[in-house]
């Protein structure tokens, strides 16, 4: 009961103490448990059961059940950590449940499951105590996993509360896929005034009116034209502007389609800055960027 899922019955009989099946088939005959699949899980035979047994354990017993159950997952090879966590924090270990919290959201990461691994990472936040390196960690970890999942404004929230005790260049890049998620949730402005803020502290400015947009577009296109998309063959490159392209990257990607002219002056200013000062990635993402936006537009 105190499991609340089936389980594999050599686990429940090594937290409950024993290598007999026969107080299994007992319960099973009394109809308080059934098994499924291959009849090597057991659970209880019905929910109401299961609740009425839980709620009948006083609270000494419970945690004493959910730590027998924890040691027996800790002792077999393929445990569920999600699952592991649970029963920790049920037995009064909320720091070593989060500890498996992070290691669940870790594998529902790789294995595309990204709601999920959000959840188990607010859970590990929630409940665990973790320097603050640790925390940092798992807090920016959190926010991919809301972006990969595709919630964008509360991606942008996560990234926004990964920016304190951050070091000033993690800060920016929380910022930066703030704004992009921010974009992507349509809150437009404050997308835009974050970028605003992360491209001043990098040198850089946001396109102005659309007058000046226009005539920037035209200036940076000719600028590439003249030069014939050449890159400069760099081989060190200033990690100001590895910064700077990326920022401008990340910046035209969000907006190109929702805001065009400032999307592609972004765009067109970015290959310049990959071509003039980039390394051969920047210089190859700045030679595909004209097909990019033209079907970025529907051209």
């Amino acid at each position: 009961a105190v499991a609340s899922r089936p389980i594999a019955l050599s686990l429940a009989a090594a937290a409950a103490g024993t290598a007999s099946r026969a107080p299994f088939e007992s319960l099973r005959a009394a109809r308080l448990v059934r098994s499924t699949g291959d009849a090597a899980r057991v659970e209880c035979f019905h929910d109401k059961i299961r609740e009425a047994l839980v709620l009948a354990l006083p609270a000494p017993a419970l945690r004493e059940r959910h730590a027998a159950l924890a040691r027996a997952l800790r002792g077999a090879p393929d445990a569920d950590p999600e699952q592991l966590a649970g029963h920790l924090l049920g037995a009064g270990e909320p720091d070593a449940a989060s500890d498996y919290w992070v290691r669940a959201a870790e594998r529902a990461s790789r294995e595309l499951g990204f709601e999920r691994a959000a959840r188990l990472y607010a859970l590990a936040l929630e409940h665990g105590r973790f320097d603050a390196a640790v925390a940092q960690r798992i807090r920016a970890a959190r926010a991919e996993a809301l972006a990969e999942a595709g919630a964008g404004i509360a991606a942008a929230e996560a990234f926004l509360a990964a920016v304190p005790g951050a070091t000033a260049e993690d800060a920016l890049m929380y910022q930066q896929h703030a704004a992009e998620q921010l974009v992507y949730g349509g809150q437009l402005d404050r997308g835009r005034e974050l970028f605003d803020a992360v491209f001043r502290a990098l040198g850089l400015h946001m396109p102005g009116s659309s007058a000046a947009t226009l005539a920037s577009i035209v200036y940076h296109d000719a600028r590439l034209r003249v030069r014939r998309y050449r890159w400069s063959g760099t081989t060190r490159v200033d990690p100001q502007a590895r910064r700077q392209i990326d920022a401008l990257r990340r910046a035209s990607n969000a907006l190109i389609r929702v805001d065009p002219p400032r999307g592609m002056e972004l765009g067109l200013r970015e290959a310049l800055l990959a071509l003039r000062r980039g390394a051969a990635r920047d210089a190859a993402l700045a030679l595909a960027r004209p097909g990019y936006v033209a079907t970025a537009l529907g051209g």
